[in-house]
């Protein structure tokens, strides 16, 4: 990897927890969704609108995170979600009333900002300055397993105990593991403390760079979200077992983590801003593999997604960096994330709603979001390298 010993070592740590918090998080969703439903005699769509509510919430939520992790650095926060996220799985396990289950999807959601990609790639901005590319991946890597473990574990919890107690398995993992791993991460620089000579003027060129980053940001998180939570569902619907589709929906774990161990070797080499381009275009390709293959090629699609994903996570946390500079990272990261918390609320309910209607023809929804986001990253301007990068 070509990392020192102490940069490794902290962006393992901070790997290890955020495939903890995506598993917690995210990813049990897609799992404990219908049976949820079914213990309070709900559609299951009504979880799913749950969940949308808490990104909504959570949306409102980013700005404020993105002003602590620029005064207090992300260790501090990474560790404060990880109680958040035990204290909500646990309003999920005690639920007794639907009132009770959306406040604890609501719970989970509003502690995100604090917990994932943002904040540890803000920590790792914060320990080692603009050199991050390679850690930044390194945490892509390891939190990229989320799905792969969460998917598998939790149904399988959820056969053998219900899902109050997958809920509470996951709420342990937070206190006993997560909330040990981060407090081993070393105390970062918050953006705040940094000298004000890595600060460089705002220009017309950033405020375009922002706005082309956002819409990016907005259709990655409709394609991630979409798939997320609705994968395993639409590989039923067009024929496979619940066992089978949650087999080849794990295939996107995997796929993203050799897309990610790609920047170590073959990609390592690429700036950040071809490298998304290229990752918007895998999206743009992946739902038509599935629209005129069908379920034969779903595996296919599936890692043609996960591809795409692992890198545009790797550009999520670079250009940020590479567009604004270290000392307003934290700062212009979570600016641009905002609409994305926004989109990511929406698309679990409104893809639902299509596929229950369409079919995989709901796919259409996803290309046509994946070719705006390849247009808003073919538009994007880096600037030119100066003496603080």
């Amino acid at each position: 990897m070509g990392l020192p010993a102490n940069q490794a070592k902290a962006s393992v740590l901070l790997g290890l927890g955020q495939m903890m918090a995506w598993a917690t998080c995210f990813y049990t969703l897609g799992v404990l969704a219908v049976p949820m439903a079914q213990g309070f005699g709900l559609p299951p769509n009504w979880v799913y609108a749950m969940f949308s509510v808490g990104l909504l919430c959570s949306g409102l939520v980013s700005p404020l995170a993105g002003r602590l992790l620029h005064r207090h650095g992300g260790r501090k926060l990474l560790m404060t979600s990880n109680l958040l996220f035990a204290g909500a799985q646990l309003v999920l396990a005690t639920a007794h009333h639907p009132a009770q289950l959306a406040a604890g999807w609501v719970l989970l959601c509003m502690a995100m900002p604090l917990g994932v990609y943002e904040a540890a790639f803000a920590t790792l901005v914060g320990l080692y300055g603009t050199n991050t590319r390679p850690a930044i991946t390194v945490v892509t890597v390891v939190g990229g397993l989320g799905s792969t473990v969460a998917w598998p574990l939790t149904a399988a919890l959820e056969q053998a105990y219900g899902w109050r107690w997958a809920c509470v398995f996951w709420a342990a993992v937070q206190v006993l593991l997560a909330l040990k791993v981060h407090h081993s991460v070393p105390q970062d620089t918050p953006s705040a403390d940094r000298p004000a000579a890595e600060a460089r003027p705002w220009t017309p060129n950033d405020r375009r760079n922002l706005l082309l980053l956002s819409l990016c940001f907005v259709c990655i998180a409709f394609t991630f979200s979409a798939m997320a939570t609705q994968l395993p569902r639409m590989l039923e619907l067009m024929g496979m077992t619940a066992f089978a589709a949650v087999g080849v929906a794990s295939l996107f774990g995997v796929a993203q983590l050799s897309a990610r161990l790609s920047d170590f070797t073959v990609l390592k080499r690429l700036p950040p801003v071809p490298m998304a381009r290229f990752s918007h275009s895998l999206l743009v390709c992946a739902p038509l593999i599935l629209l005129f293959g069908g379920v034969a090629l779903a595996p296919v699609f599936t890692i043609t997604h996960g591809v795409g994903i692992g890198l545009l996570t790797i550009s999520k946390g670079v250009l940020p960096l590479v567009l604004f500079g270290p000392q307003a990272y934290a700062a212009m990261a979570s600016k641009a994330e905002a609409w994305a918390r926004y989109t990511a609320a929406l698309s679990p309910y409104l893809f639902g709603l299509a596929v229950d209607s369409l079919g995989v023809n709901a796919m259409w929804l996803y290309w046509g979001m994946a070719l705006l986001g390849l247009a808003a990253c073919l538009n994007i301007n880096a600037p030119q390298p100066h003496p603080a990068d």
